[in-house]
């Protein structure tokens, strides 16, 4: 039984709901792992099912294993369990910030414009690209969300519940506006902006990668290019464009910590002081240290031998003094 894919994978054959044997496929070689022992004849005309399992990426795993450990927890505070089960958790691997180069964006949307995606797939890049959104929050975008009187769209949706991932509203920009008038002109009131033949599109990872493949851009590896990509390139154009940090978040809908530590470096400001500091010809502490006792202990023999060293006098309250104010004395002879 040879699979339609090419990638290594590992799988398992079920006979009646019963596992008969795991296997592993590299390759064009076939790997028996485990078989159980002691099971029947396979009987002829039987139906069997061949399921194979993708390699799993740590960071999928802890996002998977999260989900788990939030289940458990739910069921801990329903009561329906008594105990909280330990789950490890793999550790969380290293962000990436792949960015596009504006080339890269060129040549990604002469790729995306095939017969097939040419209506859906350079809008979705755009829409990426500009406004920084991720992919859920683009493909379940709706004409009614979309204000092009008023050049703004926005992302929120009616009755979604508010997570860490914002939405929020943007501007259009000006790049992206007549974009959209065109696909508005073949949309309908109140469908969706990302369509196929007016139905919406639950996933474009597929359409996306082979786009990806078609402008030589990498679709494996730490460096490969995902839809999300086109947030982190939004976030990157900004930075180089020198735009207020503040300004920039609000934009992207990210905090500003999160604009700092994983974009800041592409500021054109960021660490400029410190370059511009570390050439200049630094003044000596001790030295200075040093004028500054001289000049003092000078100043106050100089007053000393003047005669004008006496403290001013102090001012004091004798006697009834109903409004509490301060009466000068004389200085005593």
């Amino acid at each position: 039984m040879r699979p339609n894919r090419a990638r290594p994978a590992s799988g398992y054959l079920l006979l009646g709901g019963r596992e008969i044997c795991a296997f592993e496929l590299n390759g064009n070689v076939l790997t028996l792992i485990r078989a159980q022992c002691g099971t029947e004849a396979v009987p002829r005309g039987a139906k069997t099912m061949v399921q194979f399992v993708r390699p799993m990426s740590p960071g999928t795993a802890r996002r998977e294993l999260g989900v788990l450990v939030a289940a458990i927890n739910h069921a801990l505070a329903a009561g329906r369990i008594t105990r909280p089960v330990p789950v490890e958790l793999p550790k969380e691997p290293e962000s990436r910030c792949r960015w596009l180069s504006r080339s890269e964006v060129a040549a990604l949307l002469w790729a995306s414009r095939t017969p097939q995606a040419r209506l859906y797939m350079p809008l979705f890049i755009l829409l990426g690209v500009y406004t920084g959104r991720r992919k859920e929050a683009i493909l379940s975008l709706r004409w009614p969300q979309v204000d092009l009187e008023g050049r703004r769209i926005d992302f929120e949706l009616d009755g979604r519940k508010r997570t860490k991932k914002q939405r929020g509203a943007v501007p259009i920009p000006a790049r992206l506006l007549p974009h959209l008038r065109r696909a508005r002109r073949r949309g309908t009131e109140m469908g969706y902006v990302i369509h196929i033949n007016g139905n919406p599109i639950q996933d474009i990872k597929k359409a996306f990668r082979g786009a990806c493949e078609r402008a030589g851009l990498e679709v494996s590896g730490p460096q490969k290019v995902t839809p999300h990509t086109l947030r982190h390139t939004a976030a990157t154009w900004l930075m180089q464009a020198g735009v207020d940090k503040w300004e920039a978040a609000g934009f992207l809908a990210m905090t500003t910590e999160t604009l700092e530590r994983r974009y800041g470096h592409h500021h054109p400001d960021y660490m400029k002081r410190a370059a511009d500091a570390i050439g200049m010809r630094p003044r000596n502490p001790v030295m200075f240290l040093q004028c500054s006792e001289l000049k003092c202990t000078v100043e106050a023999r100089r007053i000393k031998m003047l005669g004008l060293d006496h403290s001013p006098p102090k001012a004091e309250v004798r006697g009834s003094n109903p409004l509490g104010c301060a009466r000068r004395l004389p200085p005593p002879l």
